[in-house]
């Protein structure tokens, strides 16, 4: 007689082939997956390379308008501060133009600094070789 225990150990050829295949083919399934996994990416990435070739002119003309937007903005503040007030209309008026007028230039000079560089004043229309030696 055979005891129960005996016959659960007992292999089942026919069963262990079918797992066997069944595993096989599970196995086979796997390696196409993946094969064909790397053949997507492999497209997606190629297609994103052709992707960036086409958006970099893009890419660089938006750097470029920003740059120039910026600068742009960067003048119009600037207008808008020198814009004239009520302090600058008020400093125009004929009577206290005199003082500080907003349109006056305000430079200023070194009268001593041509003693400095050894320079002379001379008329611009007589030329240079009716000066003295060492003033040219």
């Amino acid at each position: 007689m055979i005891s129960k225990s005996n016959t659960a150990n007992r292999p089942n050829p026919p069963l262990a082939k079918r797992y066997k295949q069944e595993i096989i083919k599970l196995e086979e399934d796997v390696v196409d997956a993946k094969n064909k996994a790397d053949g997507l990416l492999w497209d997606v990435k190629t297609k994103q390379a052709k992707k960036d070739n086409l958006e970099l002119p893009l890419t660089k003309a938006i750097g470029e308008m920003k740059k120039l937007l910026d600068d742009f903005d960067r003048q119009v503040t600037l207008a808008l501060k020198k814009q004239w007030g009520a302090g600058d209309w008020f400093r125009s008026l004929p009577v206290i133009d005199g003082f500080a007028a907003p349109t006056k230039i305000k430079q200023y000079t070194i009268n001593d600094i041509h003693h400095r560089l050894q320079l002379q004043r001379r008329d611009p229309f007589r030329p240079l070789h009716h000066l003295p030696p060492g003033h040219r």
